[in-house]
């Protein structure tokens, strides 16, 4: 048995070494300690989200290589919805992830109802922005839990008018509800259903700014007819 787990161990130890290396990723960030100062002479702009000669390249990336992102000037009003079009590999996960700050811009500027991104504070800015991914991030918590990430100080009548608007009814048929463990990554759930509740935990808090990355893919044509639905009506003044 020793020849035969050495194949086991090996594979272990090259998941733990990645599991290190992501870890310490996330510890040796160093701490936000205040934000850019706003540009002297920077015009004024618009309400709504506002791009501005906005481009980025990713900090690893050969200095010679094109911007992955160049010159995106785009105006999307208050209320308004906007889809972004394109082809694999164009940039659209790369410019929603600019929103939030998940990635930070290499050129030009984001505001928010004239509020140029890189001047807030990352707490305040992710209170104002949600986001839903095409990989949903669940965690081993019960599903009201999951949902009230995207809101700490919602109560269980947000949540259930959330779970309404992804149309996760999924939930009431589970063996304890809101109170149900969904395992880590939702591993208990189906593709579609983490997509759901990913989307609750976006719409929960009625967020002023709403960026969605295909969170949909999941589902059934009728379903996503539905959420859709659903969204338009309840975040109708969210952009």
């Amino acid at each position: 048995w020793p020849v035969e787990s050495i194949g086991f161990l090996l594979a272990m130890s090259q998941e733990s070494a990645t599991a290190t290396d992501r870890y310490f990723e996330v510890m040796d960030v160093a701490e936000e300690r205040g934000v850019a100062a706003v540009r002297e002479g920077a015009p004024a702009t618009a309400p709504g989200m506002v791009f501005e000669g906005v481009a980025f390249r990713y900090p690893d990336a050969d200095p010679d290589s094109p911007p992955v992102l160049s010159g995106i000037d785009l105006h999307i009003r208050p209320g308004e919805t906007l889809a972004l079009v394109g082809g694999t590999g164009s940039g659209k996960t790369t410019l929603t992830a600019l929103v939030p700050r998940l990635h930070e811009v290499t050129g030009g500027r984001i505001t928010l109802d004239g509020e140029d991104i890189a001047t807030m504070e990352r707490s305040r800015l992710r209170e104002l922005v949600s986001v839903a991914f095409e990989e949903p991030t669940l965690f081993s918590a019960t599903v009201g839990e999951n949902v009230t990430m995207g809101a700490a100080g919602a109560d269980e009548a947000q949540v259930r008018r959330a779970l309404s608007v992804a149309q996760a009814d999924f939930v009431h048929e589970l063996p304890q509800g809101l109170d149900t463990e969904v395992g880590e990554q939702g591993l208990s759930l189906s593709g579609g259903q983490r997509q759901r509740l990913a989307l609750a935990r976006a719409v929960v808090g009625e967020p002023r700014f709403l960026v969605l990355d295909d969170p949909l893919s999941a589902l059934d044509v009728h379903t996503e007819t539905l959420v859709e639905a659903a969204l338009r009506q309840v975040l109708a003044r969210t952009t």
